[in-house]
């Protein structure tokens, strides 16, 4: 069981999050976790997810205990979720997430099937005895992306010349880290015996940077100068996403070492040699 902050019609009650009937250890692709909402003391509220977005992770925590050898994974964070390192949830006694749940939304199964995701490998792997490391990323970009994340994305738009050139979320702040440096994160969290069940932030927090001006950035690497338009952000995104690599750092003494400059111009030239 986890416990939480429910926020309720902008109220902000205690929340727990447990299997709704089976044992934990008995997890399918399909599950259903039932939300207890904390009302003075008294759980007067109940709200029954289905969490359908699991199957992926439940195959590598499988993978991971029948050839009890480490399987490489991770998550990026949920909508909203807090950047703070939190525990797991399991059996045991409820433990603290910093993580706020607006029940109002239902984007949250995605949201709920990532801790969950998260919690049954650090459990599962723990029970098999075999050392496991969840690698929660932010934001990484580069070559061999596909053309679905912002930075490849906008790269492709820039070099077809799209003028005026739209921005969705301008006004919001991301934190973007080379996959070079992500890698390298993940190596030394692979060597370090004190990372095992820890649930560890992944990025890059040295240059948090406005959407708008990563767009000028994306545009002046490729070459171009059009008109940038601002657009609303989509329904429910964040405004700002900064992650917290303190727990990285005490681990591993990681810092990242791609400016993003630098990141951005081996990206558009990867994309520029085989898309353009």
């Amino acid at each position: 069981m986890a416990s939480g902050v429910a926020v309720d019609g902008g109220e902000q009650v205690p929340m727990f999050l447990r299997p709704a009937g089976s044992d934990p250890v008995s997890l399918g692709p399909d599950l259903t976790f039932e939300f207890l909402v904390d009302r003075d003391r008294g759980l007067t509220a109940h709200l029954v997810v289905e969490v359908t977005q699991v199957g992926g992770v439940l195959s590598v925590v499988k993978q991971a205990v029948e050839r009890e050898g480490a399987g490489v994974g991770g998550s990026q964070p949920a909508p909203d979720q807090d950047d703070g390192d939190q525990p797991p949830f399991g059996s045991g006694p409820a433990v603290e997430v910093r993580w706020r749940l607006n029940l109002a939304k239902p984007g949250y199964a995605y949201a709920i099937s990532k801790l969950l995701g998260e919690a049954a490998f650090v459990h599962a792997t723990h029970d098999a005895g075999i050392r496991a490391t969840v690698g929660r990323f932010h934001n990484i970009y580069g070559p061999r992306m596909g053309q679905d994340h912002v930075v490849p994305e906008m790269a492709l738009r820039a070099m077809r010349n799209e003028d005026p050139f739209l921005v969705p979320g301008a006004d919001q702040f991301r934190s973007f880290c080379f996959v070079v440096d992500a890698v390298e994160a993940m190596v030394r969290l692979m060597a370090e015996d004190r990372s095992a069940g820890q649930i560890v932030h992944i990025g890059d927090d040295t240059a948090e940077t406005n959407i708008a001006d990563l767009a000028k950035l994306v545009c002046r690497v490729a070459g171009v100068s059009p008109t940038i338009v601002p657009r609303p952000a989509p329904p429910g995104s964040v405004r700002r996403r900064c992650p917290d690599l303190s727990l990285l750092r005490s681990l591993t003494a990681y810092e990242p070492a791609t400016p993003l400059e630098e990141g951005v111009q081996r990206t558009v030239d990867w994309y520029r040699a085989r898309y353009v």
